[in-house]
This record gives C-alpha cells, sequence and structure tokens, in this order.
C-alpha cells in the first residue's frame, strides 16, 4: 500500500490541511498501532465521509483510512500479534479479476422423443482412449473439374495493402450441399462399401471431443448397409466462431437481429469462406474426372474407402478445392478463411498480421480447436498436402457485409494438425467405435445427439412412426 511521510503540526496530527478525526484518550505522541481498539469499523460511511476520506498514521506514513476499513481483517490482525516496537504495515493486495461468465442456454438441434430409446452413450474421456490405424484410403473414383489457385494473390495481399471482398452477395454458383443417402454417385458405389458417409459428417464424429455447440446426425440401416446423414438444414454446415473459448464466445444474449449472434456469425462466417474460395481460383480448370449432374459446381469429388475390419469398408465422399504449381507439378490445396468480428478478441488482425503472424495463428487455433480440426482432417481425408487460409476482417466493425483480405498463409496439412494436437488415429478409433454400435444393431432409424451442454453424445433408436424427422432433401 502505497504511503506518505508528512510532518506533524504542532496543533495537531498532521499538517494543517488534512483533518484527522480526535479521539478520547490519545495524544498526538501516542503509538498508533493500538488506534483499532477505538474505531468502530461496523459504522456506515456516509457519502460526505467517503469524498472527504479519513487519514491515519501507521509507522509514520499517512494511510487512507477507506483503504484500512477495506483491509482491516488482514491488516489489524498483524498489528495486534506484533510488539509495539515494531509495528506491523500493511501491504497492498493484488486483485485478481474473473471473466463474467457468459448465460448459456443451447436448445437441442432436434427434438428427443419420449418414445426413443437410448443405446449408448459416448463421453470424452473414454473417446480420449480410442485409436484406430485404417491404412491408407484407396481411391475409388473422382468427378468434376478444378480451377487453378491466384498465385499472385499470395504476395499482392498483405495488411498494409488488403483486398476488399464483396460478401453480401455470393456469386451464382452452386456448391455441394447434398447428404450421402442423396448423392447418387454414392448410391452407385453401394457394392463397394458397407458403410456410405460425407466427409463434413465423417469429421463432426472424429473430433466430437472438441464440440461445444450441439448438433446431430441421423443414421439409416438397412440390410447391412450403414447411411450417415445430415438433416435438413444441418447444424454441421455452420462455421462456427470461438466455439472453444469460453471467455470469447459469442454472447447468446445478442438479439436474433443483431449482427453478432451466434447464428448471424456464423452465416457471416459460411459465406466469408465461399467469397474467399471464389476470389483465389481462376481458369484454366482441370477435369478431374466424370462430371457432376450438377452445374457450375467448382470442385472436384473424391470417393475413398477405408477398410474398417475384414470386408467391412467405409466409403468417404471428400472435396479438393483447387490446383496449384508447385516445380513442374499439379499439387492439389483446400482453401479456407478465418474471420475477425471483434480486434478485442483476436488482437486485431490488421495490426499485428506483419510482424506477429504466428501469434495471431496461435490465437485462432486455441479459439477455434474444433473448426480448425475439421479442416485439417478434410484436408488429410481428401489426400490433399497443403491448405491455404486467409485472413479476414470487417472492413467495418459495424456491417458484416464487406471484408477485407489481410493476409493468406500456406501450411502443410500434417503441420496443421500437429499444431492442433489432432491425432488422426483416434479420430479413426472414435468412428470406429460408433459403427461397431450400429453393426450389432437390427435395421431401422437412429440419430446421434451431441448435448447442448455436456462433452457427451447420445445415440437413439427412432421409431418407424418419426421416419418423417429423417427425411432429407
Amino acid at each position: 500500500m502505497e504511503a506518505i511521510h508528512v510532518n506533524h503540526d504542532p496543533k495537531g496530527w498532521g499538517p494543517s490541511s488534512l483533518k484527522f478525526p480526535q479521539i478520547e484518550g490519545i495524544k498526538p505522541t501516542d503509538d498508533l498501532t493500538s488506534l483499532y481498539s477505538y474505531i468502530d469499523f461496523g459504522q456506515k460511511v456516509s457519502k460526505r465521509e467517503e469524498e472527504q476520506d479519513d487519514f491515519f498514521l501507521v509507522d509514520n506514513k499517512l494511510q487512507s483510512g477507506s483503504k484500512l476499513m477495506s483491509k482491516y481483517n488482514q491488516f489489524f490482525s498483524k498489528v495486534g500479534a506484533a510488539p509495539k516496537s515494531r509495528a506491523a504495515v500493511p501491504t497492498r493486495v493484488t486483485t485478481v479479476s474473473r471473466p463474467i461468465t457468459k448465460r448459456i442456454y443451447r436448445d437441442q438441434t432436434i427434438s428427443i422423443r419420449s418414445n426413443w430409446n437410448m443405446i449408448a452413450e459416448l463421453s470424452k474421456p473414454n473417446n480420449e482412449k480410442l485409436s484406430f490405424e485404417p491404412g491408407a484410403g484407396e481411391d475409388i473414383s473422382q468427378y468434376g473439374s478444378i480451377l487453378t489457385y491466384k498465385r499472385s494473390q499470395d504476395t499482392s495481399v498483405s495488411a498494409l495493402s488488403t483486398k476488399i471482398l464483396n460478401t453480401k452477395i455470393t456469386e451464382n454458383r452452386a456448391f455441394i450441399n447434398s447428404t450421402a443417402s442423396a448423392d447418387p454417385l454414392l448410391e452407385a458405389l453401394k457394392d463397394r462399401g458397407s458403410v456410405f458417409i460425407t466427409d463434413t459428417v465423417l469429421v463432426t464424429i472424429m473430433t466430437m471431443n472438441r464440440s461445444v455447440y450441439p448438433w446431430d446426425i441421423q443414421v439409416t440401416k438397412s440390410n447391412g448397409k450403414i447411411v450417415f446423414d445430415k438433416s435438413e438444414d444441418s447444424s454441421l454446415e455452420q462455421l462456427t466462431l470461438n466455439e472453444n473459448n469460453p471467455e470469447h464466445m459469442p454472447d447468446e444474449d445478442e438479439p436474433e437481429t443483431s449482427i453478432n449472434n451466434p447464428k448471424r456469425l456464423a452465416e457471416e462466417a459460411q459465406r466469408v469462406n465461399r467469397v474467399f474460395f471464389l476470389n483465389s481460383v481462376t481458369e484454366p480448370s482441370i477435369e478431374f474426372g466424370g462430371k457432376f449432374n450438377e452445374e457450375n459446381i467448382p470442385i472436384a469429388l473424391k470417393y475413398r474407402k477405408w477398410q474398417l475390419s475384414e470386408g467391412f469398408g467405409v466409403i468417404v465422399r471428400t472435396e479438393i478445392d483447387s490446383v496449384i504449381e508447385e516445380n513442374d507439378n499439379k499439387v492439389h490445396i483446400k482453401l479456407f478463411a478465418v474471420n475477425e468480428y471483434d480486434a478485442k478478441i483476436t488482437g486485431g488482425y490488421k495490426e499485428k498480421l506483419e510482424t506477429k503472424k504466428g501469434q495471431i495463428f496461435a490465437n485462432e487455433i486455441k479459439n477455434n480447436s474444433c473448426k480448425m480440426s475439421k479442416w485439417a482432417l478434410k484436408a488429410y481425408l481428401a489426400g490433399v498436402d497443403f491448405v491455404k487460409i486467409g485472413y479476414v476482417s470487417r472492413a467495418n466493425p459495424n456491417f458484416n457485409d464487406r471484408h477485407l483480405l489481410l493476409h493468406v498463409q500456406k501450411i502443410r496439412t500434417k503441420d496443421l494438425m500437429q499444431d492442433l494436437n489432432l491425432s488422426y488415429v483416434n479420430g479413426w478409433g472414435v468412428f470406429r467405435a460408433v459403427v461397431e454400435i450400429f453393426k450389432n444393431q437390427p435395421d431401422g432409424r437412429y440419430v446421434m445427439v451431441k448435448d447442448p451442454l455436456k462433452p457427451v453424445v447420445k445415440i437413439y433408436t427412432a421409431n418407424e412412426d418419426h421416419v418423417e424427422d429423417f427425411e432429407t432433401r
């Protein structure tokens, strides 16, 4: 506690400009270490007294009475035990500010019916012990064409030379959004495997230990074949912001009309990623295989197979975003973007990207571990060696339809997984455990539900009278 030395005024205690309380029986020259016995600290201090404050001399130092009163329990217990010749002096107590706990009231993404039966529960402690090495993936078929990456973007964009992205309207191009049961190309491969799934659904299961927000996955088993689907308007397509940092998670008390509402932020992140992708590729396009039934899709699909056990394989639809020339070789890449909506959380992309890229990258990994783990696994499952990550910030913090591209980072897929402390074999171990549960169940419809408040995933059987809940488009 800070203090100042003062000279005694012969007419009173201390300088004449300060008024000290006169206590009967105490002389100005007395040792003041016993002063506490004459003061009733239980008395309420009036507003006028607070403004004027009282001061006391302790060890010949002027101390604020208001500060002494707030710490009297600690201070005077020491004073009372000390000899008169060596009066104890109070020390400053550091106050640790605690972050404000945000209210959490998330709802399930699907209504749990009373006549559904829970058949299994997957918890984080048990999942962390799982491990399975599936071996190398086998390429089954591939379709579509991919555009060439704009190499100039890596050098022309920086925090000092930004690129404006109009994220209000996405270019009129289709993106793959179909689920496994609605994919005719997967349907054509039904005799080649036992489990059918898209990379979006697979990485959600693999990273369930890092999931905070709720989600649901629908599962159908028929004639021994198991199909994993996302529901219509599924939250699996949403790109969360700061999901893994409770202190910086979007405030769920924000009105639905606010641009910083969690749902609006997820929609913004989706638009930012798509616009970043479209601004990063150009002609010429490279034919990758057969053509889609859909039109104008600017990515390529690769269907790959892994063996979970003898004669029991899983076929996964993976995606490749673009291609780049590296030493006369065509290298496939994936494109993603992290976006800043509040500089107080990220530390300010524009201010730090030129000198502290590593700090910004580490901060994004900390805040968005789940989302970036899904990105890394998508790239690795597709056999893509490199990932390009764009750093995007709002041009104006109060508007979410105009953004600035500040930097593009290239990172090897394996290095990204290492930075995330992400175990590939653990992810496969979790997925294999899920498949084993359904292998031991009869044909029917099931649903996997991530608890909105706990790191738990529950599996339910769904009765036939609720088959409409599982219809996909």
